[in-house]
């Protein structure tokens, strides 16, 4: 089963109390591993600059994501500061060169880290938006069926999320330690976190989202969707690969 990845991979400079490192990023990266940990085929479809190129390719293929990039004028750079809570994201370069065209499979996601996405014409069994780079750009999101955004993007009274059920069939917000929130037709559930105290969250909603999807996809079930993605995201943090971390994860109704 194929999983098209719709984003610009990025080069982050990530800064902790434990010092800094650059390293690759972005959605392309950071949902390949967890959509290859699930069994997936993943597409990578995304702008880099001609210098990054081949540094790209090879860390998407040594995860076994299959790049469609397009060459651009820059490849995306972003600061990641996580000395503050909530973390600072800055966009040091990004490329000019927009995403367009068609993308058709079984699982399609949007999540672009700024405002890459042009002109995309998108048809999938299940297809998601992640609202980082939008909120980022100011740019509209399209509808599809699933909604991910957390409160690093965008915060929110959960209270609220069952209204973008009017755009986005799922809502889910992701609220760190707080746990996620989903709305799915007008209700409002809740799935607690693991409560790991970590400072590099990095990637974490990517991961989120992509189990989310993943599983909404083979089994339709969006309350269990919930507590997978909370506890395979709690196993990447704890461990910095993509495996579940069991916890006792149970979600409760909340109207």
């Amino acid at each position: 089963m194929r999983a098209f990845v719709v984003g610009n991979p990025t080069l982050d400079y990530v800064i902790t109390r434990d010092g800094v490192s650059t390293r690759i990023g972005g959605p392309p990266y950071y949902m390949g591993l967890a959509l290859k940990a699930l069994g997936l085929e993943v597409v990578a479809i995304g702008v880099v600059g001609p210098q990054e190129r081949d540094f790209v390719e090879r860390e998407l293929e040594k995860i076994g994501v299959e790049p469609r990039l397009i060459i651009g004028d820059a490849t995306a750079m972003f600061e990641l500061d996580y000395r503050v809570r909530p973390r600072r994201s800055r966009a040091v370069r990004r490329p000019s060169r927009k995403i367009s065209g068609l993308v058709e499979g079984p699982l399609v996601v949007l999540n672009p880290v700024f405002d890459e996405i042009g002109q995309v014409e998108f048809y999938a069994d299940v297809s998601a938006v992640d609202l980082q780079g939008f909120v980022r750009s100011g740019g509209e999101a399209p509808a599809a069926d699933i909604v991910h955004f957390s409160d690093d993007d965008l915060a929110i009274d959960p209270r609220e999320l069952p209204k973008y059920n009017h755009k986005w069939k799922i809502a889910v917000y992701t609220a760190g330690s707080g746990g996620a929130y989903m709305a799915f037709e007008g209700r409002l559930y809740y799935a607690p976190s693991a409560g790991l105290d970590v400072d590099d969250t990095t990637g974490s909603g990517d991961v989120f989202l992509a189990v989310f999807s993943a599983h909404v996809l083979r089994s339709g079930d969006p309350e269990d969707a919930l507590c997978k993605a909370s506890e395979y995201t709690a196993g990447y943090l704890r461990r910095r690969r993509v495996d579940k971390l069991e916890y006792g994860c149970e979600v409760r109704k909340l109207g």
